[in-house]
């Protein structure tokens, strides 16, 4: 885990924790101290909850997803505050445009033609499995090579991770560390992270329980994005990638 700092430290906010009533103030701190990402469904799912929350938005021809309970309008309306906070942060985002994306100077310009193409290829290779959002998180790791990422997510209620499961379904090798491993790289690494967010005795005492994952694929490593277009051809031509990606995961 101590390679994640060569470079810089990267985290990317699974859109399971960014909408915990937590993770505003979880992103916002990390943002502080490092590169973080949130994955691109986050503001789209913040949008469209907010379109639920208001009689007067809401239409029954609208396709979006209710609100599930008190829990859920409480993290959205934290968020929309937080909002306004991102500046001087170190926060960046995908959006559906690459005009509204913000990224960081070190990322290349094709990163963002590199998650849509690997987007397509995933969930083509894997339709109508439901949400065509669950593994943003990992196809971000997958598109922004320049720097290795980790990944926080929640636990979930079933011990298994959402992001987990999805990425079994979709056919990524999934392996779960080595407790004495993923103890180590809890003390050796995010350990002091947290710390310096003041996150540490929150995350501990698992009020909102964590995990993280890398995403290993060696046949993404000379991904040539040159010519890079985001059509189908380009899509077909990568839609084997998740077969040879492996997901480490370990509990915080």
């Amino acid at each position: 885990m101590a390679a994640i700092d060569t470079g810089g430290p990267q985290i990317i906010i699974d859109r399971s924790l960014a909408l915990d009533l937590h993770g505003p103030l979880v992103t916002l701190r990390l943002a502080a101290e490092c590169d973080t990402w949130l994955a691109s469904s986050v503001f789209r799912q913040l949008d469209d909850s907010l379109v639920c929350m208001s009689p007067l938005l809401a239409s029954p021809e609208a396709n979006i997803a209710p609100l599930t309970g008190p829990e859920d309008e409480r993290a959205v309306m934290v968020w929309q505050r937080a909002r306004v906070l991102t500046a001087g942060r170190r926060l960046y985002w995908l959006a559906d445009c690459r005009e509204d994306a913000h990224l960081p100077e070190w990322a290349a310009a094709e990163s963002h033609s590199r998650f849509e193409i690997l987007h397509k290829a995933l969930y083509s290779a894997a339709p109508n499995t439901g949400d065509d959002a669950a593994l943003d998180a990992i196809v971000m790791a997958a598109a922004f090579q320049e720097r290795p990422a980790a990944i926080l997510a929640r636990c979930g209620k079933h011990g298994t991770p959402d992001i987990v499961r999805e990425a079994g379904r979709y056919g990524l090798n999934v392996i779960e560390i080595d407790t004495a491993f993923a103890t180590e790289a809890r003390d050796t690494w995010f350990g002091p992270l947290l710390m310096r967010t003041g996150l540490y005795e929150w995350a501990v005492t698992a009020q909102t329980p964590l995990v993280y994952a890398r995403l290993i694929a060696p046949d993404l490593l000379f991904l040539d994005t040159e010519f890079f277009d985001v059509d189908d051809g380009n899509a077909l031509r990568m839609s084997g990638w998740p077969l040879k990606a492996t997901l480490l995961w370990g509990r915080l």
